[in-house]
């Protein structure tokens, strides 16, 4: 994976999960607190494990759920947020 700041990836070290019942289960093993994740999150988080961008997870997004360009975007960003503050994610290197 390269170093480019827009990748969004799993951060460095231990972040398993499973797919349990429909949704999306992360152990965060530095905590050892779980985050569920649910909806379309479902279809983002094996992205961002691969490594994935903000505009391809829109895409996703506009795909799955006929939804405009722009909400797509405004929701991928907020939900990277959200687990960039939970630290189970990072952008770039």
């Amino acid at each position: 994976m390269s170093d480019d700041p827009s990748v969004i990836r799993l951060r460095s070290g231990d972040v398993p999960w499973r797919e349990v019942d429909g949704q999306i289960v992360v152990l965060d093993s530095s905590t050892w607190n779980y985050v569920g994740l649910g909806g379309s999150a479902t279809e983002l988080w094996p992205l961002i494990v691969q490594g994935t961008t903000l505009p391809a997870m829109a895409d996703v997004l506009c795909s799955a759920y006929d939804v405009d360009r722009a909400r797509a975007v405004t929701d991928v960003q907020g939900f990277v947020e959200r687990l960039v503050a939970l630290d189970l994610v990072e952008q770039g290197a």
